[in-house]
């Protein structure tokens, strides 16, 4: 957070040399971590629950990105996670429960209306600043209906 307030809150970089260099480091050095695991089906089913459950937990109250607002770039890159696991396991889910998968894209669609609403020319966000109040609360509604129906995926792929 200390880079977001230099640059958001301060509009300066003065002095943020050495910490933009160690996140330079820290984001090399993760990349290659990352690079090198290998991810079982559990985890990666759950991880499509626990990315909903941040954004309706931590993100909607706009407080992670305090000073910058690019809340809805986190909020979008989480349910484009949570997309990308679903999708991963879609042919298996279909064989088990066709309604199931139709509900979550149901939901899914209703998150991307919510935040296409926010979108400028640039196919960048708003800030979040600029979310309506009933907007975030229009959020809140399908991001846990997604999160709870996320987290019946291991039980229906039999990975409980």
């Amino acid at each position: 957070h200390r880079i977001e307030y230099s640059l958001f809150a301060e509009k300066s970089t003065q002095g943020l040399d050495a910490l933009a260099d160690g996140l330079n480091k820290d984001v090399q050095d993760l990349q290659t971590r990352v690079a090198g695991l290998t991810f079982p089906p559990e985890k990666v089913v759950g991880g499509a629950a626990a990315l909903l459950e941040e954004v309706a937990a931590t993100k909607i109250s706009g407080e992670e990105d305090r000073y910058s607002h690019t809340d809805l770039y986190d909020f979008q890159g989480n349910i484009d996670g949570a997309k990308k696991i679903v999708d991963l396991f879609r042919p298996q889910i279909e064989q088990q429960d066709k309604a199931f998968v139709a509900k979550v894209d149901k939901n899914l669609a209703t998150v991307d209306r919510i935040l296409a609403k926010y979108k400028n020319a640039d196919g960048g966000f708003e800030t979040y600043d600029k979310v309506k109040d009933n907007d975030r609360k229009a959020l809140v509604g399908p991001v846990n209906t997604l999160a709870e129906d996320l987290s019946m995926m291991r039980g229906k792929l039999g990975l409980n």
